[in-house]
This record gives structure tokens, sequence and C-alpha cells, in this order.
């Protein structure tokens, strides 16, 4: 009988962090781009180490505030 360990029993395994140049690429747009929306805190993301560490992104928090977007633009005047 092959046992589990209460760490890995039921669990998915963690969705893998993206970089900058991996999410531009994604959406298409430029890494300068991610780079000012992280900035700001329009973005979604990690810091690796420290305050000032590497940016990584999980796909599915971006998907998430995508969609969130989407749903609250309206075009010019129908507000």
């Amino acid at each position: 009988m092959k046992s589990t360990s209460p760490a890995t029993a039921g669990h998915q395994p963690a969705e893998p962090l993206i970089i900058a140049a991996h999410l531009a690429k994604r959406l298409a747009i430029s890494q300068a781009w991610v780079y000012q929306a992280v900035k700001d805190g329009r973005l979604p993301h990690r810091r690796l180490g420290s305050l000032d560490g590497q940016v990584r992104f999980f796909p599915s928090e971006i998907d998430t505030r995508l969609d969130e977007q989407r749903l609250a633009w309206a075009p010019a005047g129908r507000r």
C-alpha cells in the first residue's frame, strides 16, 4: 500500500510562477508596461526574497484581474 504524506494528500501541484517577460509576451504588451503596472499596484504579483526582490506572477491571478477589469469596463458615456 502506497502512503501519502499529509502535506501532499489531496492537493494539486502548485501553480508555477511566471516572469515579467513571459507575462508581457502572453498579454502582447511591453515588459516596461508590466513593471510600471507592478509599481502602480495594478497587477497582482509576488516578490521573491525581499521588498525589492524579483517579481513573479501567478497566471490565474492575472486572469482573474483581467476578468474583473473587463466586467467593470463600460464604453465612454455609458456609465
